[in-house]
């Protein structure tokens, strides 16, 4: 076998319709670049071979065909040598869009052929990969909803009913958070969060050194781009070794409104309810039961320990 051998992690679920018709083309256009590609669509089957094709210098990378769980779930079994490509076949491919990434078989393997690659941060959420986002509290509801409610694909419409129910049914508990990455700062307890009063302000792009607080709203970026066009934190970079909490103080209908609202103008780093840190390492709990979501796939339930992973993988990129 040659040094030109690809791997396909194809996820038969990803996106609202079957697109393994693009999977089949992207293997034939890799194929007449003179690649040799095989398409799996078992993770365990994706982790044995790609460690055993790159122990014998043999693999030229791997693709995730699906969506953002799909790209977290690769990159997670993957060595960290071998370069990662998304083809975008899910409901946002939020990752491929942050890197100009779509589903054209042709392009995508021009891209693979001779993109360049880019070395970017993970993270790890108790001891689960992500690569984008951890959202807390109300998006990660909806996501549960949409997941446990699931009967096949998925689409934009499984999403708004969901959000619609959750408008009804979660009760924005209240989230305690601390940062706990920085060795110069001495440690609180996390249960004495809920008395440091939040720091008022924050510029456009600016993080606070807030190192404990509360929040009803809250998420873990480590790249910028979030679902519908919005952005939690813009200035989020995916390799300077850290990731940035965002967090909305107030809960409830009439207070999520006006947050909602300037997340679509872009403004919400304005608000005196919005707070923004960077860390390495940060712990989320409540005294009640809260979900988060990992990447756009339901994650589990808190407490929570997060943590940056630098230089965590290779993506190959235009």
């Amino acid at each position: 076998m040659s040094q030109r051998s690809i791997l396909i992690a194809a996820n038969p679920r990803s996106g609202s319709t079957n697109r393994s018709d693009l999977v089949n083309a992207l293997a034939s256009k890799l194929r007449l670049r003179s690649f040799e590609v095989e398409i799996v669509h078992d993770l365990e089957q994706l982790r044995l071979l790609s460690h055993e094709r790159n122990a014998s210098s043999r693999l030229y990378g791997v693709v995730g065909a699906g969506g953002d769980g799909t790209a977290s779930a690769v990159v997670s079994r993957i060595p960290d040598s071998i370069p990662f490509f998304p083809y975008p076949l899910g409901t946002e491919n939020l990752l491929a869009k942050q890197f100009d990434i779509d589903a054209n078989p042709d392009r995508a393997a021009a891209t693979i052929e001779t993109g360049k690659t880019k070395t970017l941060d993970a993270g790890l959420a108790n001891d689960q990969l992500f690569l984008l986002m951890i959202g807390i509290g109300f998006d990660a509801f909806v996501v549960q909803d949409v997941h446990g409610n699931r009967k096949g694909h998925l689409n934009r419409w499984s999403y708004w009913f969901a959000i619609w129910r959750a408008i009804f049914g979660y009760r924005f508990p209240e989230l305690r958070f601390q940062n706990i990455g920085d060795g110069n700062v001495p440690r609180v307890s996390i249960e004495e969060a809920s008395t440091a009063a939040a720091v008022a302000g924050c510029s456009d792009a600016e993080p606070t050194s807030l190192k404990m607080g509360n929040a009803k709203w809250l998420f873990v970026v480590n790249l910028p781009r979030y679902a519908n066009g919005l952005s939690f934190a813009p200035w989020a970079d995916g390799n300077d070794g850290k990731l940035d909490l965002c967090s909305f103080r107030q809960g409830g209908l009439w207070r999520s409104l006006p947050y909602v609202y300037s997340l679509f103008r872009g403004s919400h780093a304005r608000l005196r309810d919005f707070e923004t840190l960077q860390c390495e390492k940060l712990q989320i709990v409540s005294d009640e039961v809260v979900p988060y979501q990992i990447d756009g796939d339901a994650g589990g339930l808190l407490p929570l320990t997060v943590q940056v992973l630098p230089n965590r993988y290779r993506m190959i990129v235009p």
